[in-house]
């Protein structure tokens, strides 16, 4: 079915808009006689003697699977003789010559004694009547499968729950006396389309909150054992001893991910499986190994982190004060961390020519890029660009120049005789930001690296044919020949083809940076490219290309995603955790702040609507 998007609801599926007239069964369809039914409006016109003459009419696409809380009101038009009038959730294979609960698979709250019917001709008491100008409202909580129900806006509580139906529910309505009539409201799109009498956003924010809520109270492990030793042997015994402890193992990792996924399948805390796997491998991280003791899991974590982004000195402290001043930086680990850090600002800043030198100086990673062809292509696709980028920076400086010197009488050095502007050498700003990326200084740097500066790579170099000499802009011959040269040899797959595709688009356009391609002369673009060469240089050092907190992120991602795609309601509830964690939406600043322990909120029960959360809308962050 067609995906459907608009009003309430953001959904993959067709949403109910409207009561279906086409039945199937001469039962059915000798009920569709008894009603006149106009879009979203129905009337009964039937004798209404007696209740063999109920009819009931369900919408024309169920509930969809991908929306954990579904709301739809009827609006009572007229009462009629008796206002035996009927509203709930059945599946197709209910009659329609039965009002809503008086069938298996049917559930309905009735109008004129206010009790609410389940698969039985006999209702329990529920809630008050309801007639004309009342507008009843109707909610299905798929998390815990309980249909609650609304008047004018006021909530009810719930008045099923458990509902386990196997095949899908629709909206319904059922009607038995003459001159009955309902309109519905389904929460559509359109220049016609009504608000709903219930505030949904305040219930869609108290669902979120619950579930943020029962993640937050889900227990982690506190404890974390090191992992076994890398496999890269150290140069002599001096770098031995002076070595970092090792890093953490996923099996923390793996312990937080699955209790984490434990609580958003199951908030409730009732199922325990997951919870159970989630205990047995925190109990797994916390024992104490040989060689080493076991440690606190977060402060753990965030030392790993810190470590893989190079930052020396606030890894120090965290070691100091979190850790027990273990696991200590060693040398051999320092003089590592500000080559990486070298390596990663001069490709951040544009200078891989810079970056390929500081990598060839260097023993240990001399073959990382031969190991790993799609990554040296890139880098060398990148200086490409930045070739690009200089070239077509000269050129507009060198245009802008002469029109100022011109002036408007012509008297400046202008015309003929002077050499395109492709030729004129001028500074480019990626040559610019050598020095300090190759020296493995400049303020960036020195943060990473503690306040030291690095000096273990030496200068740029314009290694390329036909660049010219250093702080040269290249001309387009230069870097036409620099493609031919070293790019159309190493272009393998197809993701290689694409890319210099877009890099070679570039030489059509003065303003590269603005093309579709322009995304190669980006600091998001560069900063991508260097992490990618930082976590190369760790996997060539035997350590893992991404920390475990990157891991353990990616892991929890890669769960909420799974229990989205299988319509968890839960998960669904649940915006990216990328935009969760950088920049939560405003509904759930709140719920992310509050303590953990909150008492969670019962959407289906009487207090959702004033759970402080009114008006704050959700459905931007949600697939609901």
């Amino acid at each position: 079915m067609a995906g459907t998007s608009g009003g309430y609801y953001n959904s993959r599926c067709s949403l109910p808009s409207a009561w279906e007239t086409r039945v199937a069964g001469i039962r059915n369809q000798s009920a569709m006689q008894y009603l006149k039914v106009d879009g979203t409006r129905v009337r009964y016109v039937g004798p209404g003697e007696d209740d063999t003459q109920a009819a009931t009419i369900r919408s024309n696409y169920p509930l969809p699977a991908d929306v954990p809380l579904f709301y739809f009101e009827i609006t009572v038009l007229d009462r009629g003789q008796d206002g035996f009038i009927g509203v709930g959730l059945c599946t197709d294979t209910v009659l329609l010559t039965r009002l809503p609960g008086w069938d298996p698979h049917s559930y309905g709250y009735h109008g004129d004694d206010g009790n609410a019917f389940a698969g039985s001709g006999t209702g329990r008491p529920y809630g008050p009547g309801y007639g004309a100008g009342d507008v009843i409202g109707v909610l299905y909580d798929r998390s815990n499968r309980s249909i609650s129900y609304f008047k004018n806006g006021l909530p009810l509580g719930p008045a099923f729950r458990d509902v386990a139906e196997s095949a899908p529910l629709y909206p319904c309505v059922g009607l038995r006396t003459r001159g009955e009539e309902v309109m519905a409201n389904f929460g559509g799109a359109g220049p016609l389309a009504e608000p709903f009498r219930t505030d949904l956003a305040a219930l869609r924010t108290a669902f979120q909150r619950s579930v943020l809520s029962a993640i937050r109270n889900t227990k982690l492990p506190l404890l974390a054992a090191p992992a076994p030793a890398p496999p890269a042997a150290p140069t002599s015994a001096a770098a031995a001893a002076a070595s970092p402890s090792p890093l953490a193992s996923s099996a923390p990792a793996a312990a937080a991910a699955a209790a984490a996924t434990a609580a958003a399948a199951d908030p409730s805390g009732s199922s325990t499986t997951a919870t159970a796997a989630a205990a047995s491998l925190g109990a797994g991280s916390s024992t104490v190994t040989a060689g080493g003791s076991s440690r606190p899991l977060l402060p753990h974590l965030l030392y790993d982190y810190l470590v893989h982004q190079r930052y020396a000195g606030t890894a120090a402290v965290v070691a100091r004060d979190m850790l027990r001043g273990q696991p200590a930086l060693g040398e051999a680990e320092l003089s590592d961390m500000r080559l990486r850090g070298a390596v990663s600002e001069a490709v951040a800043g544009g200078d891989v020519d810079g970056a390929l030198a500081m990598l060839q100086g260097h023993a240990q990673y001399a073959q990382v890029l031969a190991d790993r062809p799609s990554l040296d292509f890139r880098l060398r696709l990148q200086r490409f660009v930045e070739m690009v980028g200089a070239a077509t920076s000269a050129a507009a400086a060198g245009a802008g120049g002469a029109a100022a010197a011109g002036g408007p009488n012509g008297n400046g050095a202008g015309s003929g005789s002077a050499p395109a502007a492709t030729e004129a050498p001028i500074v480019s700003s990626a040559s610019a930001a050598a020095a300090p990326a190759a020296n493995g200084a400049g303020s960036a740097a020195a943060a990473r690296n503690g306040g030291v500066a690095s000096t273990s790579g030496p200068g740029p170099a314009a290694s390329g044919e036909g660049a010219g000499a250093v702080g040269a802009v290249p001309t387009t011959r230069d870097i036409l020949a620099y493609g031919t040269q070293e790019l159309w040899g190493r272009c393998r797959t197809a993701a290689d083809r694409d890319l210099l595709t877009d890099a070679l688009s570039l030489l059509a356009f003065h303003d590269p940076a603005a093309s579709p391609a322009g995304y190669l002369l980006r600091p998001a673009h560069r900063a991508a490219l260097a992490e990618e060469l930082n976590g190369a240089l760790l996997a060539a050092a035997g350590r893992p290309p991404h920390s475990s907190l990157e891991r353990l992120f990616q892991q929890a991602a890669c769960c909420v995603a799974e229990l989205k795609r299988a319509d968890h309601p839960q998960a669904l509830a649940l915006p990216d955790p990328r935009v969760l964690v950088l920049e939560p939406p405003p509904a759930l600043s709140a719920a992310l702040a509050s303590p953990p322990g909150d008492a969670t909120v019962d959407v289906g029960a009487g207090g959702a609507g004033g759970s402080g959360a009114a008006g704050a809308s959700s459905t931007d962050s949600m697939s609901m």
